[in-house]
């Protein structure tokens, strides 16, 4: 029994270890878009599309296969007889390998240039979900100042009623306004709890898993300078413009394939037939042969045309991405200024006013100057206002977010501290 007691020790702390909680990953913004690009399912399916193009370039271009013929004609008689023995080559009669591989390679070019694009995209939806769980902590810090100031206020109010300086109604007042704190602060985590939800697959995490965030939103000093629209091309550009280059390369691909390969082939031949008096003689003979087809009735017409609207098509998307990057730019970069300005206002003048305003009517109700319903609607003003900060707050940095992935810089550092 006492050899069985350290064992069993060591069984329940082993288990203990086995089964104590998981600590719950941690991430902030950066971190999280870093977590997302190494272990996203769809970003390493997107992934694989380049190692498919690589295939195809390493394929296109190469010459068909040689064929070798045999045949064996012998005659009715049982002792003349015909062999011939061949091997034929065919080469094209145009630059038409060398395209072929011009548009695999550009093809190739494109692939890479979208799988960067689904970075850049994968980047912003994750920096734009961590930043609204940003705001939405913050909206929760201050819903739970909110409660606390409602709770001390209400403790407050409770001593005064039982001193005889003011009637018991304020208590209650202030009850009913804790309450209502409660039931939003359990909004907003039950927003955040499906926001948690959406970043999960996004970040390559079983929904087992455990993850908490940090950071803060950043006070902006001053909202960053305009970027230049095409100052770095963006990789959906990218892989516009090489898509462009291969539909061009395809149309002299198609009209390079309207000949078709031509046949170039060495042959021999073992006669055996009977020559008169002297019997069963044997001759041989070796050549060249050589066919060409001619583009009579098949001419690539088709492919041709097809192959041209494609360039007219593809030429029409990449000036319609180049006018779409533009303008997201400078939306993003107007609503980024536009609240920027808003937040200053209400940070700088409108906040100040509304605290001073509060604390008179703080002194003026202790001197019996100002009424409970001053008071609250006083704090009211100020609680919206704090709250229409966030929201602004929040307007700047999910604009910044906006500006960073219309530029495609979603990668760098973010204004997160």
């Amino acid at each position: 029994m006492k050899s069985a007691f350290p064992s069993l020790i060591l069984v329940l702390t082993f288990a203990g270890w086995i089964f104590q909680p998981a600590r719950a990953a941690v991430f902030s913004r950066d971190q999280a878009v870093a977590q997302a690009l190494a272990h996203n399912a769809d970003l390493e399916a997107a992934r694989i599309t380049v190692a498919e193009a690589r295939g195809r370039l390493l394929q296109a271009g190469r010459l068909s296969n040689p064929e070798v013929e045999a045949a064996i004609r012998p005659h009715a008689n049982g002792r003349e007889r015909l062999g011939e023995f061949g091997i034929t080559q065919r080469f094209p009669l145009t630059a038409r390998l060398r395209l072929a591989k011009d548009v695999s390679r550009l093809e190739l070019d494109a692939a890479e240039a979208e799988v960067a694009d689904a970075e850049r995209r994968l980047g912003g939806e994750v920096r734009t979900a961590m930043t609204q769980m940003l705001v939405l902590a913050a909206r929760m810090d201050l819903r739970r100042r909110q409660q606390s100031n409602s709770v001390e206020l209400a403790e407050f109010a409770r001593r005064t009623a039982a001193a005889g300086e003011g009637p018991g109604i304020d208590a209650l007042q202030f009850d009913l306004e804790t309450s209502q704190h409660a039931m939003r602060l359990k909004a907003l985590e039950a927003e955040a709890n499906v926001l948690q939800a959406q970043l999960r697959p996004l970040l390559g995490m079983a929904d087992a898993e455990e993850l908490s965030f940090s950071g803060s939103l950043a006070e902006p000093q001053a909202p960053p300078p305009v970027p230049k629209p095409l100052e770095n091309r963006r990789p959906d550009q990218v892989a516009a413009a090489a898509r462009t280059g291969a539909a061009q390369e395809a149309v002299r691909l198609a009209r390079a394939g309207k000949w078709e390969d031509a046949g170039l082939g060495f042959f021999g031949e073992i006669d055996r037939n009977e020559d008169g008096p002297f019997g069963l003689q044997t001759d041989h003979r070796v050549g060249i042969r050589l066919s060409v087809p001619l583009p009579l009735w098949n001419r690539n017409r088709g492919r041709i045309d097809e192959a041209s609207a494609t360039v007219r098509r593809v030429a029409m998307e990449a000036e319609a991405l180049d006018r779409r990057v533009r303008s997201e730019i400078a939306a993003a970069d107007s609503e980024m200024r536009g609240a920027f300005a808003t937040l200053r206002g209400i940070t700088d003048d409108l906040l100040p006013q509304a605290r001073a305003i509060e604390d008179r009517i703080k002194s003026a109700r202790a001197a019996g100057q100002a009424s409970f319903t001053d008071l609250l609607r006083a704090r009211e003003r100020r609680l919206e206002l704090e709250s229409a900060r966030i929201d602004a707050l929040a307007g700047f940095h999910l604009a910044a977010v906006r500006l960073q992935i219309a530029v495609g810089d979603v990668g760098q550092p973010s204004n997160t501290r």
